[in-house]
């Protein structure tokens, strides 16, 4: 992700030195916004039962956004995407109670769990429709590469063995995965001067793959589960831009 990271900012700049050389103004767009990730779907799930459960509460999503103007209304548009978002850990406790009142009743759990963090880098088309000499209006589509780091866990499992109190401990560790990913978005623009401010609510999705993930069981033994997990996400967003 660091690296992709990088390629873009190189990018960035080599745009903006060529379009100096050559001479045109407000060709490139450049804008940074930040807001929050809401998480939908199966990734904000917090049904154990079900394994694309994500367990993902609302977040925290930056953007720094590139467009070159083609037309009047028309851009090639690239998008560097990053947000985290925490796990719900009453919930996830909640449901470890749960399925376990029956088996193990007098048994109390409690969880520790690190957080969801995705990164992508997104490429496609902007188109922008003049609403007045300051306000206008963007609608854009891009797809991708997502990566993603699922979030390490730790169950406590405390109870008592012949009269002493003992905690049982299960963890997950972190992983990432990388996949496919879109996003179809709207915003407006407002200018002021020779910034603008922009707003933007964008829809995305990605469904990354997790191999291999090792687990410590309660009893030592270490197994490897593998899985998907679909993250869906509406993020708004404001922010700062400029033409260069």
């Amino acid at each position: 992700m660091k690296r992709g990271f990088f390629k873009i900012l190189t990018f960035i700049f080599l745009i903006v030195l060529i379009n100096q050389a050559i001479g045109q103004s407000e060709k490139v767009f450049v804008g940074l916004s930040v807001g929050p990730c809401i998480t939908l779907s199966y990734y904000k799930s917090t049904d154990l039962s079900k394994e694309e459960s994500g367990f993902a509460k609302v977040g925290f999503n930056f953007n720094i956004s590139v467009a070159y103007r083609l037309s009047r209304n028309f851009s090639l548009a690239a998008l560097v995407t990053g947000s985290t978002n925490s796990i719900n850990r009453s919930a996830l406790q909640n449901e470890i109670t749960d399925i376990n009142k029956e088996d193990l009743p007098n048994t109390s759990w409690s969880v520790e769990a690190g957080t969801w963090g995705i990164g992508g880098i997104l490429i496609g088309g902007l188109a922008t429709l003049p609403l007045s000499d300051r306000f206008f209006l963007d609608f854009r589509a891009l797809c991708g590469i997502y990566t993603a780091y699922s979030p390490e866990y730790t169950l406590y499992a405390n109870t008592i063995v012949q009269g002493s109190p003992v905690t049982y401990t299960f963890e997950r560790e972190k992983y990432h995965g990388t996949s496919f990913a879109y996003n179809f978005g709207t915003g407006f623009k407002y200018k002021m001067g020779n910034k603008y401010l922009i707003f933007n609510v964008d829809y995305t999705a990605s469904k990354p793959k997790f191999k291999n993930v090792k687990i410590h069981n309660i009893d030592g033994t270490i197994d490897t589960q593998t899985f998907k997990q679909d993250i869906n996400s509406l993020n708004v967003t404001i922010g700062m831009g400029y033409y260069l």
